[in-house]
C-alpha cells in the first residue's frame, strides 16, 4: 500500500556535530571505535557543500561575520530555497579561481582521508566555479590538480561525478558536459567518471539529459539521478527508464509504491542515502523512521553518505555513528552499509577486496 509523500516537518534539532558526539558516547566503545577506524566509501557527497568552514571565512569577507560553526547547523532548513541560498551568499563567493578550486578539493580529500575514507565520488557543479569568469578547463584543470595533491598526500582515491542542475539550463548544462568529456577524455585524463542530474527533483527529468545519458553509457560512464527526495516514486521510475540510472542519489520516497520497491531490488539498483540531509530538508522525521530501514528490509542496494556535511554538519562518520545510535543498528548492519560503500564504488578491484577484508577484520 502506498504510503502517504513526507512533508516538511518543523521540530527541535540539535546541532549534528553534537548529536553524533552524544552517539558516539551512547554505542558500545568498541562499536564506535571501529566505526571511526574502518575503511569508508563517499559515493553522495557535493564538493561545494564540503568546502572547510574556516576557508570559506578566509576567502568570502561576508562569512567572516557568521559564528563557528555555521548557523544553518543548528535548525533545519524550513524551505529548499533556504538551503540553495546558502550557496549563493556564502560557497560561491569563496572560489572562482584555479587556486581557490584546487584548494578546496585537496582540503575535501584530507578531511575525508583523515575520516578514513578511502574512495569517494564528489559532485562537482560546473557553473558555480565559473562565475568570475572561468572556462570549464580552467576549472577541470583545478579540480585535476587538487585531485592529484590529496591522492599523493593520503590513501584516497577520487573520481569524479558532473553534476546536471534541472530547470531552463538544462540545454547549456549538456553542452557544458559534452565540452568537459571532450577535454577530461583526452590525453589519458580519465577524469569525470559519470553525471548526476541533481537540484529539486519535483522538476522531473529534463529531455535534453536524455541523450546525454544515452551517450554516457556508451561510454561506460556512471549514471546517476537525484530522485526519490522530495518528489514521489514517479520520477524514480523516470530515472530509471529514461535516463538508465543505476544509482539514486537519496531514492528513499521509492518505498512508498512497494511494487517499485521489488523492481529496484530485483534490479540492484544502488540507493545513495544521506539521513541527517533528509531530516534536515524535511523529507524524514526523524532518525528511527527514516526510510533506510525499509530499503534493508526490501533487500535493496543502500549506501551512507553526507550529502553536504558543512550545511548539516554532519560527515560520514557522523552518519555511521548516528546509524548506530539513533537507528540502533546493529554491529552487522553497519558493517553490511561499510561494505556496500566499496562495493558500489569504482575502485579497482584488487583495492575493493583489500578493503572490504579490513571491514571484515574489524567487525570479526
Amino acid at each position: 500500500m502506498a504510503q502517504p509523500p513526507f512533508r516538511a516537518w518543523m521540530f527541535s534539532f540539535p546541532r549534528r556535530a553534537d548529536l553524533a558526539l552524544q552517539a558516539s558516547q551512547m554505542i558500545p566503545p568498541d562499536l564506535a571505535l571501529r566505526i571511526r577506524k574502518m575503511p569508508k566509501a563517499e559515493l553522495h557527497l557535493h564538493f561545494e557543500g564540503a568546502f572547510r568552514w574556516s576557508t570559506v571565512r578566509e576567502l568570502n569577507p561576508g562569512a567572516r561575520s557568521l559564528s563557528d560553526p555555521p548557523p544553518w547547523t543548528r535548525r533545519p532548513f524550513s524551505k529548499f530555497d533556504e538551503f540553495r541560498a546558502v550557496f549563493h551568499d556564502y560557497l560561491q563567493p569563496a572560489t572562482g579561481s584555479e587556486e581557490r578550486i584546487e584548494r578546496h578539493m585537496f582540503e575535501v580529500l584530507e578531511d575525508l582521508a583523515r575520516q578514513n575514507v578511502r574512495y569517494v565520488e564528489p559532485i562537482l557543479y560546473l557553473p558555480f566555479h565559473m562565475a568570475k569568469g572561468l572556462s570549464v578547463p580552467e576549472v577541470l584543470l583545478a579540480v585535476r590538480r587538487g585531485i592529484e595533491r590529496g591522492e599523493r598526500a593520503y590513501p584516497i582515491r577520487c573520481r569524479l561525478i558532473l553534476g546536471l542542475v534541472r530547470g531552463p539550463s538544462a540545454g547549456k548544462e549538456t553542452a557544458r558536459a559534452r565540452e568537459a568529456l571532450e577535454l577530461a577524455g583526452s590525453g589519458g585524463w580519465g577524469l569525470v567518471a559519470g553525471f548526476d542530474v541533481m537540484d529539486d527533483d519535483r522538476l522531473g527529468i529534463d529531455p535534453e539529459f536524455s541523450a546525454l545519458y544515452r551517450e554516457a553509457k556508451n561510454m561506460g560512464l556512471r549514471l546517476k539521478v537525484h530522485a526519490g527526495e522530495y518528489a514521489g516514486p514517479q520520477v524514480v521510475s523516470d530515472a530509471l527508464e529514461k535516463l538508465e540510472a543505476r544509482h539514486l542519489s537519496h531514492g528513499v520516497r521509492a518505498v512508498e509504491d512497494s511494487g517499485l520497491l521489488r523492481e529496484l531490488s530485483a534490479r540492484g539498483v544502488w540507493f545513495h542515502t544521506c539521513p541527517t540531509s533528509n531530516l534536515m530538508l524535511g523529507v524524514a522525521r526523524d532518525y528511527s523512521s527514516h526510510p533506510i530501514k525499509r530499503l534493508l528490509e526490501a533487500g535493496c542496494n543502500v549506501t551512507l553518505n553526507s550529502d553536504d556535511p558543512l550545511l548539516f554538519g554532519a560527515t560520514i562518520t557522523d552518519e555511521f555513528l548516528c546509524a548506530a545510535d539513533e537507528m540502533e543498528f546493529p554491529a552487522e548492519q553497519i558493517k553490511h552499509l561499510a561494505l556496500n560503500g566499496m562495493r558500489a564504488s569504482l575502485l579497482p578491484q584488487s583495492d575493493r577486496a583489500k578493503y572490504e577484508r579490513e571491514i571484515e577484520q574489524l567487525f570479526a
